[in-house]
């Protein structure tokens, strides 16, 4: 099978968990990739305001998928498609927030707003900064990133691409009619975002554009909200550190990513 594309996740894959910047031979590796023809994109949870050299270092790709499928951007960070969440979903995520006392944020194109538990979730980073904890506390990536929007009142300028949950109950039912999707990605701590979109789904839309088909394509990652992409990719690498759905959805596993597990896996494909 000759490749065509290549799909990265950051957190955990390109970037270990808690840290910034994309190792030197992942750069490179990615770079001689590129010039050979190879698209080069990132599958990622987070939102475009944080692909940055703050957290990526040196690294760059032709197109950027953010927010679990809900936001593509081309190679300058220029909105491409995006789908948003609608009134209906952000009703029930308030409802469920009020209910069960939970942190509630929603990620819009320049921030994260935190419409319930702001000061929880401030307290909670500056106790995991103090521990040097892997959780990632995003503010440190740039400034004004987790934003107190407890006004509630910043959707009436753009409705969210998705939400965040923190401090979720063991066994939360969580509102299964308000066509979201619920994917943990730490103990307590949940992406919410349109259950009609995830990873694959959309890269299968841009490669269409491309004319490249998902078979061509590898796709690695780590975490639970890699597990469709790793399944529809013609191969699915799961990294030595992946969360058990994710290497359970590979068709092979790689290094961890201290290990560089990402050009290790490229460079003995494309015999780099």
């Amino acid at each position: 099978m000759t490749y065509k594309a290549v799909l990265l996740d950051i957190d955990g894959t390109l970037v270990p968990i808690g840290r910034t910047g994309v190792a030197d031979r992942v750069v490179r590796c990615v770079e001689q990739l590129r010039r050979t023809g190879v698209k080069v994109i990132v599958a990622t949870g987070r939102s475009g305001f944080v692909l940055t050299p703050a957290l990526l270092g040196n690294f760059t790709a032709d197109y950027y998928i953010c927010v679990n499928g809900s936001l593509t951007l081309d190679a300058d960070k220029r909105p491409m498609h995006e789908k948003r969440l609608g009134q209906q979903e952000m009703d029930a995520l308030d409802a469920l927030a009020r209910q069960q006392e939970i942190v509630l944020g929603y990620t819009f194109e320049d921030a994260y707003y935190m419409y319930y538990g702001y000061d929880e979730l401030c307290q909670k980073l500056a106790h995991l900064a103090a521990e040097d904890s892997p959780v990632d506390p995003e503010p440190k990536q740039g400034p004004g990133f987790v934003r107190n929007g407890e006004d509630r009142v910043r959707h009436y300028r753009s409705m969210p691409y998705g939400a965040v949950l923190h401090g979720v109950p063991k066994g939360t039912n969580f509102p299964m009619d308000a066509n979201l999707s619920f994917v943990q990605f730490h103990p307590g701590s949940y992406d919410v975002y349109r259950k009609d979109l995830d990873k694959a789904r959309t890269a299968e839309k841009l490669l269409h554009t491309l004319g490249i088909r998902l078979e061509e394509t590898i796709a690695i990652g780590d975490g639970n909200n890699d597990v469709p992409m790793l399944r529809a990719a013609g191969l699915g690498v799961a990294m030595g550190n992946a969360r058990p759905a994710a290497k359970a959805a590979a068709d092979r596993v790689t290094l961890s990513v201290d290990q560089d597990g990402v050009a290790e896996v490229l460079e003995e494909i494309f015999k780099l």
